[in-house]
């Protein structure tokens, strides 16, 4: 068996982890932060340009970027026009002040500036996000020292570039990515990362991939499904109700061709049975298989997909 290890990519959008990143080559590459957004694009007294009152909802046509001649979006790689996606993320959150915070959640501001000093002391070059977790005592306690377990390798880099490099082959693999709702992530989602996950998997191993919910975004999901077809891969869809997240899907696939749900368990489990277990891999007609396209890096269908089907349920 592999020596297991815990994969984390960093390719999340620009909310999330450019605050406070300086211009560099990741940055441009994999985020948008450096694209320019529309003129029009807008955000006043807590709503976004395009909100529709009568209709409790938003026209979006502002909410793109600009557009050269052949309709790829512009980029401003030195982050200087003011209509970056980094200058218009920063411009957003600074309302979000320690007073405000306090105000509006009732964390004492004390309080909520030491959590900022901890997250923000991982941008420093010789620690991550993850060295926070391995050694605060607030966060070991919560995950039982996980990240420090002789048996778990950390690794801190972008996903496509470790698999291009990386020599590992594995028995499992488990893909656990922020949802596709972005360009920068629906790359994680796409035939060649696959492809690239196929050549380190074992040939009796399995692959399995959160794949956002059958339900709520079913065109997404089925394109996952045919995104691992695509790549080369057999798969089971199944799908389990999560709480706070409801009716949730992921994919198992593999290189071989001879999976069957299991009928049985040697171990205790609580809740878990045979006929739980079958119920996971059926899908009642308002989850059933859609007719969709892969998701290739230059299409990106994935991500429009995503877009249109949770358009129906956010607002």
């Amino acid at each position: 068996m592999p020596h297991p290890q815990t994969w984390n990519s960093h390719d999340s959008g620009p909310g999330r982890s450019l605050c406070h990143t300086p211009t560099g080559t990741y940055s441009n590459t994999f985020t948008n932060a450096g694209l320019i957004v529309k003129e029009g694009f807008d955000f006043q007294d807590g709503l976004f340009s395009g909100y529709n009152e009568e209709k409790h909802s938003y026209d979006k046509s502002s909410w793109d970027y600009e557009l050269d001649k052949d309709g790829y979006a512009q980029s401003d790689d030195t982050w200087q026009n003011p209509r970056c996606v980094i200058n218009l993320l920063k411009q957003h959150v600074s309302r979000y002040t320690p007073e405000m915070v306090s105000r509006i959640c009732g964390t004492p501001q004390d309080k909520f500036l030491h959590v900022c000093e901890l997250f923000a002391s991982t941008a420093a070059p010789d620690k991550a996000m993850t060295s926070l977790f391995a050694t605060s005592g607030a966060l070991t306690a919560l995950n039982e020292h996980a990240l420090t377990d002789a048996r778990v390798s950390v690794i801190n880099t972008d996903a496509g570039r470790w698999l291009e490099t990386s020599e590992g082959m594995f028995d499992l693999i488990v893909a656990d990515f922020p949802d596709p709702s972005n360009f920068a992530l629906g790359k994680l989602y796409s035939v060649p990362i696959y492809r690239l996950v196929a050549k380190h998997l074992s040939a009796r191993g399995y692959f399995v991939v959160q794949s956002t919910s059958p339900y709520f975004a079913p065109h997404a999901y089925w394109c996952v499904d045919a995104t691992l077809k695509e790549a080369g891969f057999h798969t089971w869809p199944y799908h389990a109700y999560v709480p706070s997240f409801g009716e949730w899907g992921f994919i198992l696939a593999a290189r071989h061709n001879d999976f069957a749900p299991p009928t049985r368990y040697t171990i205790a489990t609580r809740f878990l049975d045979a006929e739980s277990t079958r119920l996971m891999f059926e899908f009642p007609p308002d989850m059933r298989p859609l007719a969709v396209e892969p998701n290739w890096l230059n299409t990106q269908t994935l991500v429009h997909y995503f877009e249109q089907d949770w358009g129906h349920f956010v607002r």
